[in-house]
């Protein structure tokens, strides 16, 4: 299974980009689960520790956070 985390604080666009996600994993083979995020916090962190395959699509600016930041942790 591939984990797909997605992170922006715009709801709006969350919402948007797991939607197309989902449009075109459906007519896949492939498992996969999204993980959204509104924030980089503390849960978002753990995600980035846990083993497996994953996409991120991160937000450039969150808050006081960069998602440039976040891709070089």
């Amino acid at each position: 299974m591939i984990k797909i985390v997605v992170c922006d604080d715009n709801k709006e666009m969350n919402k948007t980009i797991c939607n197309i996600i989902n449009k075109i994993m459906i007519s896949t083979d492939i498992e996969y689960n999204i993980k959204k995020y509104f924030l980089y916090n503390e849960e978002f962190i753990k995600e980035i520790d846990e083993d497996g395959p994953k996409i991120y699509i991160l937000d450039i600016e969150v808050k006081d956070k960069s998602g440039l930041d976040i891709a070089h942790m």
